[in-house]
C-alpha cells in the first residue's frame, strides 16, 4: 500500500521488470499504471529484455533475435518520446545456465550479434544526440545531489 496512492519523494527512479510485454505493451502498462503513483519529479527506467533461447521447442535463437531487434528499436523509440523515461536497462548481457534464470532466457545479448549491434546502435544515438539536442537529456544529468549522475 503507497501513502497517499504515490511513491514516497525519496525515490528518484523506479523500474518494473516484465519480459513477457514488448514495447508498446510495457508503454501503455507504465502510462496507465505506473505513471499513476508517480509524483511529478520521479521518473523511470525501462527494463526490457534482451534475450535468448536454444532450447525453446517453440521459437529459434534466430527467431528471438529478430523480435528482440524490433523491441529495442521500439523501447528506444518510446525512451526519447516519454519524458518521464530517465533510461534504458536491457536485461541480459552474459549468457546463463538453462535452470540459471527464468525458462528461455538463457542466451544473452552478447552471443547475439545482429542485437548487440541495436544496444550499441542506440546507445551511440544517445550519446550523440545530448550535445545537439534542444529537449530534455537523455538520461538527463543531475546537479541536485541525486544518487543518478550522467556519465559521459
Amino acid at each position: 500500500h503507497l501513502p497517499n496512492g504515490k511513491l514516497p519523494k525519496q525515490v528518484d527512479v523506479i523500474s518494473i521488470d516484465d519480459y513477457s510485454k514488448n514495447a508498446s505493451a510495457m508503454a501503455a502498462w507504465y502510462s496507465t499504471t505506473l505513471y499513476s503513483v508517480l509524483m511529478p519529479t520521479q521518473r523511470v527506467f525501462i527494463v526490457p529484455g534482451s534475450f535468448g533461447s536454444r532450447v525453446n521447442p517453440h521459437m529459434t535463437l534466430a527467431d528471438y533475435e529478430v523480435q528482440m531487434v524490433a523491441n529495442a528499436h521500439a523501447t528506444y523509440a518510446w525512451a526519447v518520446s516519454d519524458p518521464r523515461v530517465y533510461g534504458i536497462v536491457p536485461w541480459h548481457w552474459e549468457a546463463r545456465k538453462v535452470g540459471q534464470t527464468t525458462p528461455y532466457k538463457e542466451v544473452g545479448t552478447s552471443e547475439m550479434p545482429q542485437l548487440q549491434a541495436a544496444w550499441k546502435k542506440i546507445g551511440q544515438s544517445i550519446q550523440n544526440n545530448r550535445a545537439t539536442s534542444s529537449c530534455a537529456q537523455f538520461p538527463p544529468s543531475t546537479t541536485d545531489g541525486g544518487a543518478m549522475k550522467t556519465v559521459t
